[in-house]
C-alpha cells in the first residue's frame, strides 16, 4: 500500500481535485503512516514520491505527443516496479 495508491485508486483525489490531491497528502499520509506501521523516513519517501509523480504528470500535460509525454512521466521514480503481463503484445 503506497500514498499513490491511495490518492489515484482508493479515493481517486489525483483524479477528481485540481491539484491531484496534494492538500490531502500530509493527512493521508500520517493516516497510512498510522495504520501501515511507516516510519517518519517512510512516509517523508511516500509524500517525495507522489509529489513528484504529480509532477511529472503536470509537466506531461502540456507536451501534444504522447510518446514524448510518456517519456516525461517516465522520469519520475516509479513506485511500485512494472510487470508486463502480456510481453507478447506490442503497445
Amino acid at each position: 500500500m503506497h500514498v499513490e495508491d491511495l490518492l489515484a485508486r482508493r479515493t481517486r483525489l489525483c483524479y477528481e481535485h485540481r491539484n491531484r490531491g496534494l492538500a490531502a497528502i500530509d493527512e493521508v499520509a500520517k493516516i497510512a503512516a498510522d495504520i501501515l506501521g511507516w516510519d517518519e523516513a517512510a512516509k517523508a519517501h511516500e509524500i517525495e514520491n507522489y509529489k513528484a509523480r504529480c509532477d511529472a504528470e503536470e509537466k506531461a500535460e502540456g507536451i501534444v505527443s504522447e510518446a514524448e509525454a510518456q517519456k516525461v512521466r517516465e522520469q519520475a521514480v516509479p513506485i511500485t516496479e512494472f510487470v508486463d503481463v502480456s510481453p507478447q503484445i506490442d503497445g
